[in-house]
């Protein structure tokens, strides 16, 4: 007989916030694992809302990430939009770039998106 997992809801929520910023941050699992000294495995359980996050752990994935740990919780940052349709957002993003077949416009598709999302560099 197959298990049923039955996990929190705020913990899935929390988990495919992390999951979100790690893939857009361009971090594989087994790379947020080893700079957070755990298990790939830890890693894997928490972006499924398996296993709870510490504070600590929140912490230093929200710094890993450039993120807020407000924003991990899923609490808004002052940009008006609620935090599910900024995941929607982001999930729609993700996703047209997933259907573009050819990994070198895929590359190309995500170095415009970096280069919009950093801030220009201060002349000298």
């Amino acid at each position: 007989m197959p298990r049923h997992h039955s996990y929190d809801a705020r913990q899935v929520f929390i988990g495919q916030r992390l999951r979100s910023a790690r893939v857009r941050r361009g971090f594989s699992q087994v790379d947020v694992a080893a700079r957070l000294g755990v298990t790939y495995q830890q890693i894997n359980k928490y972006e499924r809302g398996a296993s709870t996050l510490s504070a600590l752990a929140a912490l230093e994935l929200a710094n890993m990430f450039q993120v807020s740990v407000a924003w991990l919780l899923g609490q808004p940052e002052g940009t008006g939009e609620s935090p599910a349709a900024m995941d929607r957002l982001q999930d729609q993003i993700l996703a047209a770039v997933a259907r573009i077949a050819d990994k070198d416009l895929q590359t190309l598709a995500l170095r415009i998106l970096q280069t919009i999302a950093s801030p220009a560099e201060p002349a000298i």
